[in-house]
C-alpha cells in the first residue's frame, strides 16, 4: 500500500507550528454529520483544509472533503524540538477500509489469475485488474499526499524563512 513520509525542519518553536497547524485544522465530523453533508443539496463552504484532532506535540489529521478528489487519506504527524528550532515528521497512508477495498480488489484479481492458470484462458484480465488497481490507488493517494504535504509547509514556514526540507518516499 502506497506511503508518504517526510520531514520538516522549521526554525519555529514547536508550540508556534502546532499552533498553525490547529489554525487550519477543524474539528473532526461526526459520523451523523457527514452522513447528512453527503446527502443534503446545499454544500457548506470548507474553509480549513484538515479535519482532525491536533495535541500538544502530534497532530492525526485528513484532508477536508473539499480539498481531495476522493482519497482518504491519513496524515499522522509529530513536531520534536531541534537545536534550531523543530523537526515535523509526518507520515501519510490510506484510511483501513480503502486499504480493505484494494485489497479485495488484488486478492481477487489474484485469484482469477490462479483459476486461468489451471485452465486454457489468457492471463490478460486478472492482470489488467491487478495492474488498474495500483495504479488507480497510486493516482488517488500520491496528488493527495503531495497537496497536504504542501499545505502543512506552507503552514509551517509561512513567515519562517530559510528553512531546510528533507523528504523519503516510500510504496
Amino acid at each position: 500500500m502506497p506511503v508518504y513520509k517526510f520531514q520538516v525542519h522549521i526554525l519555529l518553536a514547536p508550540e508556534t507550528a502546532i499552533a498553525r497547524i490547529k489554525a487550519i485544522t477543524d474539528k473532526p465530523e461526526t459520523y451523523w454529520e457527514s452522513v447528512c453533508k453527503t446527502w443534503s443539496r446545499r454544500r457548506s463552504a470548507q474553509t480549513r483544509p484538515f479535519q482532525g484532532e491536533v495535541e500538544v506535540d502530534s497532530f492525526d489529521l485528513e484532508l477536508a472533503n473539499g480539498v481531495h478528489r476522493g482519497g482518504p487519506l491519513q496524515i499522522h504527524g509529530r513536531i520534536d524540538a531541534a537545536p534550531s528550532g523543530s523537526r515535523m515528521s509526518v507520515i501519510m497512508y490510506l484510511h483501513p477500509l480503502a486499504i480493505l477495498l484494494v485489497g479485495g480488489l488484488l486478492s481477487y484479481a489474484g485469484w482469477l489469475a490462479w483459476n486461468t492458470f489451471n485452465t486454457s484462458h489468457s492471463f490478460s484480465r486478472p492482470i489488467f485488474m491487478f495492474i488498474a488497481g495500483v495504479a488507480i490507488t497510486c493516482m488517488i493517494f500520491f496528488p493527495d499526499a503531495a497537496e497536504a504535504r504542501r499545505l502543512l509547509e506552507t503552514a509551517v514556514n509561512s513567515k519562517s524563512s530559510g528553512s531546510q526540507s528533507r523528504s523519503k518516499k516510500s510504496l
